[in-house]
């Protein structure tokens, strides 16, 4: 009995003095781990603004910048209505031919290069946008610069910043904040180049937007955007292997030390978890995402369209000053920078179902706004009153987005593909695109 005693070891006794260095160590991992979250939550906010300011930037060289001066332009260039609006239609009908061949493309390349020289290539053919001096030269420069959209536009900014989020629920904020970065540039933007343009003409004030995504875009590009994404990626990476658990009883942990190892031999890890078989992908078309699909073509009344070419409606159509139109505009995108920070917050603490059933609603009454019926025809509204209502509705769409985003989102996890993303906006644009010109 003695001897058989004396070959026991008090449980007590057992792995003591690893498990004491073991959790020393974790102490130490504990307080690396906390830093790092620290810092790569300032991180990720900053590469999240970094995108909704290149984003704004770029698309007000590209968008709503000319959309601003058609109206100028086209007197300057003795040209109709109709053929001004040549040059911005054809920019939406290559991003509707090129937008899932673009979404695959970029799911095999990666967004940081196709982003990069998208600004650059920006930033320089908008140059030439001034320069022109015939219609089929105006063509010709958005044809360029609507690859710079499908490439470097908000779809490659959305995966940018959500590769730097561990939490998915922050994606709501995440998306409003970009959105509301071109709302914040829309509003401005008419404000600035309207009374610009009545002083010096359309030609120099069109250098303005590009001059300051070259001189601000760009820069922010190559130091925010470019420098941060490994970072992000390896987080991304960390959070995963933190989830994968690991040999022993502390498989809740991110990491474990060697020093750790004597406690993980009382435990067995759950033998589904040490398979080598590949995790099985989302898949890319559910019923969910063909109803949200079929929502965006039948409820959408191709908005961005409609504002591409809202101010030359109302300056050339409906007879107001530019600088009325322009300001008319600008109240616009005021109403919907504020819809899109609010549709971040309401994302986080309402049914995102309810929102999508809100911003359908306000769909549907836009476009009863815009649109009236007259001398047996379907015709745009010259009544200020409608157009005065139009605003706050059509401006409500920040609510659809954040609705969609459960099952057809830009904001979905890094690893779901973008090409379906892409899909909705395909079918979108080219369903309804020729709906506005056949009213025009």
């Amino acid at each position: 009995m003695n001897r058989r005693g004396s070959d026991q070891v008090p449980p007590r006794e057992v792995g003591l003095e690893l498990t004491l260095d073991g959790i020393g160590d974790l102490e130490v991992e504990e307080d690396h781990r906390l830093g790092e979250q620290k810092n790569g939550s300032y991180n990720a906010w900053l590469v999240t603004i970094s995108c909704s300011i290149v984003h704004a930037l770029h698309t007000a060289s590209v968008f709503i910048g000319p959309s601003t001066l058609l109206s100028p332009m086209r007197k300057d260039l003795n040209l109709s209505v109709k053929e001004i609006s040549l040059p911005l239609n054809v920019n939406r009908l290559i991003n509707t031919l090129f937008l899932i061949p673009a979404g695959i493309f970029l799911d095999k390349s990666g967004t940081e290069k196709p982003l990069v020289i998208s600004i650059i290539v920006a930033s320089v053919v908008c140059f030439f946008w001034p320069l022109s001096t015939s219609l089929w030269q105006l063509v010709a420069i958005q044809a360029i610069l609507a690859f710079t959209i499908l490439m470097g536009g908000l779809t490659p900014m959305l995966i940018i910043a959500s590769r730097m989020f561990e939490s998915v629920e922050k994606m709501s904020m995440v998306t409003s904040i970009l959105l509301a970065g071109f709302s914040l540039m829309g509003f401005v933007t008419p404000l600035l180049l309207g009374p610009l343009a009545d002083r010096y003409g359309w030609r120099t004030t069109s250098y303005l937007f590009p001059t300051l995504l070259s001189v601000i875009g760009l820069p922010l590009v190559l130091r925010n955007l470019t420098s941060k994404r490994s970072e992000g990626s390896s987080r991304v990476r960390s959070l995963r292997s933190a989830s994968t658990p690991t040999d022993g009883t502390l498989w809740m942990l991110d990491s474990t030390s060697p020093n750790m190892r004597p406690m993980g031999l009382t435990a067995e890890a759950p033998k589904e978890n040490n398979s080598r078989e590949p995790r099985t992908s989302p898949p890319l078309m559910t019923m969910p995402y063909f109803a949200v699909l079929g929502a965006a073509a039948g409820l959408s009344v191709c908005l961005s369209i409609v504002n591409d070419h809202l101010i030359i409606f109302l300056s050339e159509d409906v007879g107001y000053p530019l600088r009325t139109a322009t300001t008319f505009m600008s109240f616009i995108h005021l109403i919907a920078l504020g819809a899109k920070l609010s549709s971040g917050i309401a994302g986080q603490h309402f049914r995102k179902g309810v929102l999508l059933i809100l911003a359908a609603i306000s769909i549907t009454t836009s476009a009863l706004l815009l649109l009236e019926y007259h001398d047996s025809e379907l015709q745009l509204t010259s009544s200020n009153v409608r157009l005065s209502l139009f605003a706050p509705f059509c401006k409500l769409i920040p609510f659809y987005k954040q609705g969609c985003s459960l099952v057809s989102p830009p904001i979905t996890p890094p690893h779901f593909p973008t090409s379906p993303r892409l899909l909705t906006r395909y079918v979108r644009h080219a369903l309804l695109t020729p709906v506005f010109r056949s009213i025009r």
